[in-house]
Protein backbone atom coordinates (compact mmCIF):
# COMPACT_ATOMS: atom_id res chain seq x y z
CA UNK A 1 0.00 0.00 0.00
CA UNK A 2 1.08 3.59 -0.51
CA UNK A 3 1.17 4.14 3.27
CA UNK A 4 3.61 1.30 3.86
CA UNK A 5 7.17 2.20 4.81
CA UNK A 6 8.32 -0.29 2.15
CA UNK A 7 7.22 2.12 -0.59
CA UNK A 8 8.15 5.46 0.98
CA UNK A 9 10.86 7.50 -0.70
CA UNK A 10 13.47 9.41 1.24
CA UNK A 11 16.21 11.40 -0.48
CA UNK A 12 17.05 14.28 -2.76
CA UNK A 13 15.18 14.85 -6.02
CA UNK A 14 16.89 16.87 -8.75
CA UNK A 15 14.60 16.41 -11.74
CA UNK A 16 11.47 14.42 -12.56
CA UNK A 17 10.24 13.76 -16.10
CA UNK A 18 6.94 11.97 -16.71
CA UNK A 19 5.47 11.08 -20.10
CA UNK A 20 1.98 9.91 -21.03
CA UNK A 21 3.24 6.75 -22.70
CA UNK A 22 6.05 4.24 -22.43
CA UNK A 23 9.16 5.59 -24.10
CA UNK A 24 10.86 3.62 -26.85
CA UNK A 25 14.26 2.14 -26.02
CA UNK A 26 15.91 4.91 -28.08
CA UNK A 27 13.97 7.65 -26.27
CA UNK A 28 14.75 6.04 -22.92
CA UNK A 29 18.49 6.08 -23.70
CA UNK A 30 18.28 9.73 -24.85
CA UNK A 31 16.57 10.78 -21.61
CA UNK A 32 19.08 8.77 -19.54
CA UNK A 33 21.94 10.46 -21.42
CA UNK A 34 20.40 13.91 -21.00
CA UNK A 35 19.90 13.45 -17.25
CA UNK A 36 23.31 11.85 -16.65
CA UNK A 37 25.19 14.64 -18.42
CA UNK A 38 23.04 17.44 -17.00
CA UNK A 39 23.46 16.26 -13.42
CA UNK A 40 27.05 14.98 -13.62
CA UNK A 41 26.06 11.36 -13.15
CA UNK A 42 27.61 9.70 -16.22
CA UNK A 43 29.33 7.17 -13.94
CA UNK A 44 25.87 5.65 -13.40
CA UNK A 45 25.61 4.79 -17.13
CA UNK A 46 26.85 1.40 -18.31
CA UNK A 47 30.04 1.36 -20.40
CA UNK A 48 27.98 0.35 -23.45
CA UNK A 49 25.44 3.18 -23.04
CA UNK A 50 25.28 5.23 -26.29
CA UNK A 51 25.59 8.49 -24.31
CA UNK A 52 28.24 7.43 -21.80
CA UNK A 53 30.85 9.81 -23.25
CA UNK A 54 28.78 12.40 -25.13
CA UNK A 55 25.35 13.80 -24.28
CA UNK A 56 22.53 13.58 -26.80
CA UNK A 57 22.60 16.72 -28.93
CA UNK A 58 19.40 18.16 -30.35
CA UNK A 59 19.68 20.67 -33.19
CA UNK A 60 16.01 21.74 -33.15
CA UNK A 61 15.00 18.53 -34.86
CA UNK A 62 14.00 15.14 -33.51
CA UNK A 63 17.08 13.48 -35.03
CA UNK A 64 20.16 13.21 -32.82
CA UNK A 65 23.42 14.46 -34.24
CA UNK A 66 26.44 13.58 -32.06
CA UNK A 67 29.07 16.26 -31.61
CA UNK A 68 32.74 15.64 -30.68
CA UNK A 69 32.60 17.65 -27.45
CA UNK A 70 30.93 17.52 -24.04
CA UNK A 71 28.99 20.35 -22.48
CA UNK A 72 29.56 21.31 -18.82
CA UNK A 73 27.36 19.80 -16.12
CA UNK A 74 24.13 21.72 -15.87
CA UNK A 75 24.09 23.03 -19.41
CA UNK A 76 21.32 22.31 -21.85
CA UNK A 77 22.25 22.48 -25.53
CA UNK A 78 20.41 25.16 -27.47
CA UNK A 79 16.71 25.53 -26.74
CA UNK A 80 16.26 21.79 -26.23
CA UNK A 81 13.94 20.44 -23.53
CA UNK A 82 13.06 16.81 -22.74
CA UNK A 83 9.81 17.34 -24.69
CA UNK A 84 11.94 17.50 -27.85
CA UNK A 85 12.34 13.72 -27.68
CA UNK A 86 8.68 12.74 -27.47
CA UNK A 87 6.83 15.88 -28.52
CA UNK A 88 5.06 18.28 -26.20
CA UNK A 89 1.71 16.48 -26.49
CA UNK A 90 3.22 13.35 -24.90
CA UNK A 91 4.97 15.18 -22.07
CA UNK A 92 2.99 15.02 -18.83
CA UNK A 93 5.14 16.33 -15.95
CA UNK A 94 8.53 18.01 -15.56
CA UNK A 95 9.93 19.09 -12.20
CA UNK A 96 13.36 20.72 -12.36
CA UNK A 97 15.19 21.66 -9.14
CA UNK A 98 17.76 23.59 -11.20
CA UNK A 99 15.08 26.10 -12.23
CA UNK A 100 14.58 28.18 -9.09
CA UNK A 101 11.71 30.10 -10.71
CA UNK A 102 9.58 26.94 -10.34
CA UNK A 103 10.17 26.58 -6.57
CA UNK A 104 8.44 28.51 -3.80
CA UNK A 105 10.09 28.27 -0.38
CA UNK A 106 13.47 27.04 0.82
CA UNK A 107 13.33 25.53 4.31
CA UNK A 108 9.86 24.25 3.39
CA UNK A 109 9.01 24.02 -0.28
CA UNK A 110 5.33 24.92 -0.59
CA UNK A 111 5.13 24.72 -4.40
CA UNK A 112 7.18 23.04 -7.15
CA UNK A 113 5.75 24.10 -10.52
CA UNK A 114 5.36 21.65 -13.37
CA UNK A 115 7.36 22.89 -16.40
CA UNK A 116 5.45 20.67 -18.89
CA UNK A 117 2.63 23.20 -19.16
CA UNK A 118 0.06 20.72 -17.81
CA UNK A 119 -0.17 22.34 -14.35
CA UNK A 120 0.60 19.20 -12.33
CA UNK A 121 2.18 21.40 -9.69
CA UNK A 122 3.51 19.66 -6.55
CA UNK A 123 2.04 21.51 -3.57
CA UNK A 124 0.45 21.20 -0.12
CA UNK A 125 3.58 20.06 1.71
CA UNK A 126 3.49 17.58 4.55
CA UNK A 127 6.49 17.95 6.83
CA UNK A 128 9.27 20.12 5.46
CA UNK A 129 10.43 19.17 1.96
CA UNK A 130 13.41 21.50 1.52
CA UNK A 131 15.30 23.17 -1.32
CA UNK A 132 19.00 22.21 -1.08
CA UNK A 133 21.12 24.45 -3.30
CA UNK A 134 23.99 21.96 -3.59
CA UNK A 135 22.51 18.57 -2.70
CA UNK A 136 22.70 16.85 -6.06
CA UNK A 137 25.37 15.53 -8.40
CA UNK A 138 27.89 18.23 -9.28
CA UNK A 139 26.61 20.21 -6.27
CA UNK A 140 23.48 21.12 -8.22
CA UNK A 141 20.15 21.82 -6.47
CA UNK A 142 17.65 19.24 -5.28
CA UNK A 143 14.44 19.04 -3.29
CA UNK A 144 15.06 17.01 -0.12
CA UNK A 145 12.25 14.67 0.86
CA UNK A 146 12.85 12.97 4.19
CA UNK A 147 11.65 9.49 5.05
CA UNK A 148 11.42 8.43 8.65
CA UNK A 149 9.71 5.76 10.69
CA UNK A 150 7.90 8.50 12.58
CA UNK A 151 4.94 9.88 10.62
CA UNK A 152 5.63 13.41 11.91
CA UNK A 153 9.06 13.41 10.21
CA UNK A 154 7.90 12.36 6.74
CA UNK A 155 7.86 14.88 3.91
CA UNK A 156 5.79 15.00 0.75
CA UNK A 157 4.30 17.27 -1.87
CA UNK A 158 0.91 16.42 -3.36
CA UNK A 159 0.16 16.16 -7.08
CA UNK A 160 -3.43 15.86 -8.33
CA UNK A 161 -4.14 12.99 -10.71
CA UNK A 162 -2.59 9.58 -11.35
CA UNK A 163 0.96 9.14 -12.61
CA UNK A 164 2.89 5.97 -13.47
CA UNK A 165 6.54 6.35 -12.46
CA UNK A 166 9.63 4.39 -13.43
CA UNK A 167 12.48 5.09 -11.07
CA UNK A 168 15.92 5.99 -12.41
CA UNK A 169 19.01 7.04 -10.57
Amino acid sequence: SAGSANFDFGGDVAEILIFDRKLSDTEDKQIEGYLAHRWGATDSLTLSHPYKELPPIFDNSPKLSPKPYVYPVGSVVGSWTPATIVGSSNFEVWYDANDSSTITGTSTVSLWKDKSGNSYDAKSPVGSPAYVSNGGPGNMPTIRILRSAGVSNKCSLSVDGSIFAKEHY
